[in-house]
């Protein structure tokens, strides 16, 4: 299969105030190198100059916000130091930072002499005149003023248009003895089990281990350390000879399981709460995934749903779609419910321990929404 057409989704912009609900169409496509890619390119230029619109809306808690992305935040960072080495006295090229956050730590406890950060959506002033800011998309015409020592993007990759030109861009600003250190979504469980999960428009690219190693090849770079965790890859490169005919060969058959799989997901989640009788059914972990779920399998029409996410952001607040709001995670609400599933499929383990200690004897059936075949 070379394209998989999942049809209308919610355009996921985070969390909201109410429960307003936009559709567009989704669909994945095999792209250059292998590579997956978000097949409905209409909606690309939308969602890239989102980013340079003052109040952009972060689709996840950005680093400085919460403690969640300050946490997310330091995993990059300690990838960084867990390839790359110390970088103490090093400049760095901050590429998509968001915020302020990770170059100001980078900083302030980690010893970089300087961070040129290189992003539309930062809008604070850097507390330290260590710190320059581009407010602007990075590329081949960005000026850089200054010697580099490593390059660094955090999430980003994935958001933009042309990912091998970014790529690319970067190679070139790479003195031999330079390093380029990426943090990114790790696809590959996510295309095979069908976690609608991954179906969010703001992502152009969903990239596999194979297929970040093609994209490299092709510019000139290749992985020499990586800092993987579950979900993410986290991965040193350094110049190499370029191989424009590289390829990653699995993308066919990640797409023929996702279609497989998110359909099997659907139907096993109606038709397990419709066989045993529940009536009052709790979701933990609202994220694009279970608002991509809840919207197309119906089911907020055939059972009591109640949401729920340790996030104290998102507290009060509602996916798009689904008109109840969302509470912390508690013993009093929970154990009102006759199953409770859990959205994340990096974090089911942790997420279940954790809601099992708060509730011991008493919690009800523990699932995940997308179950591994």
């Amino acid at each position: 299969m070379k394209d998989c057409q999942v049809g209308d989704l919610p355009i996921w912009l985070g969390t909201q105030p109410n429960a307003n609900l936009e559709t567009a169409p989704f669909g994945f496509t095999i792209g250059d190198h292998g590579l997956v890619r978000m097949a409905n390119q209409d909606i690309v230029a939308r969602m890239v100059s989102a980013y340079s619109v003052e109040g952009y809306h972060f689709i996840t808690s950005p680093p400085g916000a919460s403690d969640w992305g300050n946490e997310l935040a330091r995993k990059s960072i300690q990838g960084l130091i867990d390839t790359y080495g110390s970088i103490e006295g090093k400049r760095i090229l901050e590429v998509g930072g968001g915020t302020l956050y990770s170059a100001e730590t980078m900083i302030s406890e980690f010893g970089a002499d300087s961070v040129l950060l290189v992003d539309p959506a930062v809008v604070d002033e850097p507390s330290t005149d260590k710190i320059t800011v581009i407010r602007d998309y990075f590329g081949a015409d960005t000026p850089i003023d200054r010697p580099i020592d490593v390059i660094v993007s955090f999430n980003t990759l994935e958001h933009v248009p042309e990912p091998v030109a970014f790529l690319q861009a970067m190679s070139d600003r790479l003195a031999p003895e330079a390093s380029l250190y990426l943090k990114l979504p790790e696809c590959r469980q996510s295309l095979a089990i069908g976690d609608l999960g991954l179906c969010v428009h703001e992502h152009l690219s969903y990239f596999t281990p194979a297929s970040l190693d093609a994209c490299l090849e092709v510019v000139g770079l290749k992985r020499v350390a990586e800092a993987n965790y579950k979900g993410a890859l986290q991965v040193l490169a350094q110049k190499a000879a370029p191989n424009p005919a590289a390829r990653a060969d699995e993308s066919e058959a990640l797409l023929d399981g996702f279609d497989r799989n998110y359909r099997r997901h659907l139907d096993r989640l109606k038709s397990l709460i419709a066989e045993k009788g529940w009536r009052k059914v709790a979701f933990v972990g609202c994220s694009v995934g279970l608002c991509n779920t809840l919207n197309v399998s119906g089911l907020t029409d055939t059972v009591e749903i109640g949401l729920f996410d340790n996030d104290d952001l998102k507290k009060g607040q509602f996916l798009p779609g689904i008109d109840r709001p969302i509470d912390v995670p508690n013993r009093q609400a929970l154990l009102g419910y006759d199953a409770i599933f859990i959205t994340p499929v990096n974090f089911f383990d942790p997420i279940s321990d954790g809601l099992k200690k708060l509730l011991g004897d008493d919690a009800p059936t523990i699932l995940p929404v997308f179950e591994e075949e």
